[in-house]
């Protein structure tokens, strides 16, 4: 899909007004946004274990050859 550059907009134009978020809604924004992030930290994390792993074991059979 190739963007169209005529269509698109700008996100960060300084005259263009942002709507308020209700205070209704800001907790479950923001509990969403932490859920979010606290589950890519532990995914980056995770993903860092087995790197770490697979290095170790990779060396291991280097050892042993």
């Amino acid at each position: 899909m190739v963007p169209r550059h005529n269509t698109q907009r700008d996100l960060f134009e300084m005259d263009q007004r942002i709507q308020a978020i209700p205070s209704s809604l800001r907790r479950e924004i923001v509990r969403l946004i932490e859920s979010l992030l606290a589950e890519a930290v532990s995914a980056r994390g995770a993903e860092t274990q087995s790197e770490d792993r697979a290095t170790k074991e990779d060396a291991h059979e280097q050892d042993h050859a």
